[in-house]
């Protein structure tokens, strides 16, 4: 039966299977083939993850301090551009799933445009550290020194306490990136308390 399903195939594909040095070059086909369908397929995501909206952009920074010395509670915070693919990408891959857990695992996950100068609206009673009564999320990039998007932050009642997290080249292991990160703010926090 195989030899005649063999005898049926057009010529060229007999001929190719004939012949040793032309089965690499249809395997080259093939991969080639497969190779640009993967990035036909990986383009509609990308296209799809331009639109996602942004985490929460709270209008002050104070209230978010105030609460991190109080609770002890970590803050989160990614720094984005407008029209930053990599950006949508790591908020729609990570930081949305992080803020969902939020609660839970006793953090607080905020968003601001790194090139954002709307000014903060300050509370009535300001919070202390060396982060209070910063007037805009443009002013806090500069503060922390934040020149690249994306670029995660992991800040305290006093500054950042645990190592930063710039660029995003792949979801595979920055869950894990995230959960260390967030582990080093807790001690940090722990200790200072």
């Amino acid at each position: 039966m195989f030899r005649d399903l063999q005898s049926r195939q057009s010529p060229l594909v007999m001929s190719m299977d004939a012949r040793p040095g032309h089965r690499t070059a249809r395997r080259g086909l093939v991969a080639a083939m497969v190779g640009s369908l993967a990035c036909a397929a990986l383009a509609t995501p990308l296209a799809a993850v331009a639109q996602v909206s942004p985490l929460e952009r709270p209008p002050s920074l104070d209230p978010l301090l105030e609460r991190a010395a109080r609770l002890g509670q970590p803050i989160v915070v990614l720094f984005s551009a407008a029209g930053c693919a990599w950006c949508n990408r790591l908020r729609n891959e990570h930081m949305r799933g992080l803020a969902g857990e939020a609660p839970a695992r006793s953090i607080q996950v905020v968003e601001f445009d790194l090139k954002d100068d709307q000014a903060f609206v300050h509370a009535a009673r300001p919070a202390r550290g060396s982060l209070a009564g910063v007037p805009s999320p443009l002013a806090l990039a500069a503060q922390l020194n934040v020149r690249f998007a994306p670029t995660v932050v992991f800040l305290g009642p006093d500054g950042e306490i645990a190592e930063r997290i710039v660029g995003y080249g792949s979801p595979d292991f920055y869950s894990a990136y995230l959960d260390d990160r967030i582990r080093q703010a807790r001690a940090r926090i722990a200790k200072a308390g």
